[in-house]
């Protein structure tokens, strides 16, 4: 399994990756856990700060304190195999920087408007923990086969934010209509519109699990005549002290029940484990 970058000679293939833009900073690592699924990764907007702290890297590149996180949680984290039907992939610190540029390839050349306005940043409210510095995360990838066209990500960060953050956003934001307009063939700009929904569901968080939320988004797009409908499910919250965030992101339509039920059955899983340690 690779990551496949953003293809710039196709139109759908970029707009597919922005309707999956939520799948936080590694939605281009989920998109490659599926075959069928989008072959990209985005995040609309970039400018949406972090309140995680800081980790400074060294003159040198080198990052200790970082470094000496990503052990930590690595041993805490779920192992490749120990989710049953579910195999897993370690993402790599390279993987992580390698997704951060992908992202600002995409965000660079893309213009976007919002309907209302103050729903601009609902793509990276969407990445949820993911929003935050990722030189520390810790994070696994995957795709059960038997929930086709659906990518799931898990990743250990730090703490950035609260549920009430971002699940007011959502209630306010629960209908938005986004414009992009993004580069095409021999760089004559494209406009896509499209609409979005983001409903706050009613997931129980497991005990011991502090700013907990689940979020289902469903976005729809004609793309040069072709109905695009992607979809997104999104559950975070702080176990012992770790940001804990699960994503599944299909390419191919709406979040399906199963979908929903893997992603909550992955995140209480790795929140035990947590809890365990």
């Amino acid at each position: 399994m690779t990551i496949r970058g953003i293809h710039r000679n196709s139109l759908r293939t970029k707009s597919a990756a922005v309707l999956g833009a939520g799948v936080l900073a590694l939605s281009g690592l989920a998109a490659c856990g599926s075959d069928d699924s989008g072959d990209s990764a985005g995040g609309a907007d970039q400018h949406t700060s972090s309140e995680s702290a800081e980790v400074t890297a060294n003159e040198d590149g080198s990052n200790p304190e970082a470094d000496g996180k990503r052990a930590e949680r690595e041993e805490k984290a779920l192992g490749t195999d120990e989710v049953e039907g579910l195999p897993l992939q370690e993402i790599s610190k390279e993987q992580f920087a390698q997704t951060g540029t992908l992202t600002e390839q995409l965000t660079g050349n893309t213009s976007m408007h919002s309907d209302p306005p103050e729903c601009a940043d609902v793509f990276q409210k969407l990445q949820g923990t993911g929003g935050a510095d990722t030189s520390a995360a810790v994070g696994r990838l995957g795709q059960d086969p038997n929930i086709p066209d659906t990518a799931f990500t898990l990743v250990l960060n730090d703490p950035s934010a609260t549920a009430n953050d971002y699940t007011s956003a959502f209630e306010q934001c629960g209908d938005v209509t986004m414009t992009m307009d993004l580069p095409g063939k021999d760089g004559q700009p494209q406009q896509i519109t499209y609409t979005m929904t983001n409903e706050v569901t009613g997931a129980v968080a497991p005990e011991g699990t502090e700013d907990f939320f689940a979020v289902k988004n469903t976005s729809n797009a004609d793309i040069q005549g072709q109905p695009v409908t992607s979809g997104i499910f999104l559950v975070s919250g702080n176990v012992a002290g770790t940001a804990v965030q699960v994503n599944a992101q299909s390419n191919a339509g709406p979040i399906t029940p199963e979908a929903e039920q893997r992603a909550l059955d992955l995140f209480n899983q790795q929140a035990q484990k947590l809890q365990n340690a």
